[in-house]
């Protein structure tokens, strides 16, 4: 997906046939997109593992307690990973309030923030495709024809469960 991001003005996606989206790829993070991601680093060395522990929770209530819809999706040795679903949140708040719990905080080494890639809003139309057993529900062949025959356009498709979604990238500008 990474690809898709560099080269291309438009994407679409299809999901069983059917034309679901298209846009730039900000436009689609914006318009699709899950919320941010939170990476924690905790410098937790010196410290027994009881002491650790108490400091992860510590963290983890002060971080969940200011973020909306907020969870922790993983967390390992010294690494916090923290989902905030509030697509609403402003950066500066995420920035504000992560600056802040590094300074209440002097073990947060440190952090960073990310928006919802590409892959991700790809994966939660996957989830939508029927699967192989269901019946279609009209003719999803519909663009085949012209596949790959438009020079700078290209198709990506990815089988999960005997599914399929498609990106077509567009690379032209919009003079095509």
């Amino acid at each position: 997906m990474e690809e898709c991001e560099a080269l291309c003005d438009r994407l679409c996606i299809m999901v069983n046939g059917q034309f679901q989206c298209l846009g730039g790829s900000q436009h689609l993070k914006n318009k699709f997109g899950q919320g941010y991601t939170i990476l924690l680093k905790l410098n937790t060395r010196g410290a027994d593992a009881e002491r650790s522990a108490q400091l992860m929770e510590e963290v983890k209530e002060v971080v969940l307690s200011n973020f909306g819809r907020c969870s922790v999706k993983d967390e390992h040795k010294d690494y916090i990973h923290f989902h905030v679903g509030d697509v609403s949140t402003p950066w500066h708040r995420l920035f504000e309030t992560m600056q802040s719990i590094k300074a209440q905080f002097p073990a947060v080494e440190d952090y960073s923030v990310s928006e919802t890639t590409l892959e991700q809003v790809f994966l939660s139309f996957a989830k939508h495709q029927r699967q192989e057993d269901e019946p279609d529900c009209g003719d999803s062949a519909g663009g085949d024809e012209e596949e790959g025959s438009s020079r700078g356009k290209s198709t990506s498709s990815s089988s999960t469960n005997g599914g399929f979604v498609n990106v077509v990238l567009d690379s032209e500008g919009p003079d095509a």
